[in-house]
């Protein structure tokens, strides 16, 4: 006579395949989640170094101005346009900053718009995914 768990054990036979199976699958799931995540953190880890890129530069330049307050109607600068020719301080702070910003920032532009004593410096720059354009600026009054 055969014991009940003779019988019985040719009918779960291939249960712990299935469980296996499944696991396999549920894991298969989650490691595709957490690769997704990291993608995501990554870009968002470049674009928050962009932005501090960025807001470094336009400190920069308002540094700059502010060492130089005699001059600060040569900083102006239109984004899109080229940089100074001439040989004076302001003109170099330009051309070096404008340097500065092209290596540091994906299609980096610049625009200082000086208004009597204030000066308005705006940095525009592609994200990371490339599709969308950011920009931070700051607004200096110079003594």
């Amino acid at each position: 006579m055969t014991s009940w768990r003779q019988a019985h054990s040719h009918d779960q036979a291939g249960f712990s395949l299935i469980e296996a199976l499944i696991a396999l699958v549920v894991l298969s799931v989650g490691l595709l989640g957490v690769a997704a995540l990291q993608t995501q953190a990554l870009l968002q880890s470049r674009d928050a170094y962009l932005t501090s890129q960025a807001t470094s530069l336009v400190q920069d330049m308002a540094d700059r101005i502010r060492a130089n307050p005699d001059a600060i109607s040569d900083y102006a600068h239109t984004a899109g346009s080229s940089p100074p020719s001439g040989s004076s301080l302001a003109d170099n702070d330009v051309k070096d900053w404008l340097a500065d910003l092209t290596t540091t920032l994906p299609q980096g532009q610049a625009n200082i718009v000086i208004n009597g004593r204030e000066a308005d410096i705006t940095v525009t720059w592609q994200e990371a995914e490339g599709d969308t354009n950011r920009s931070t600026n700051i607004v200096t009054e110079i003594p």
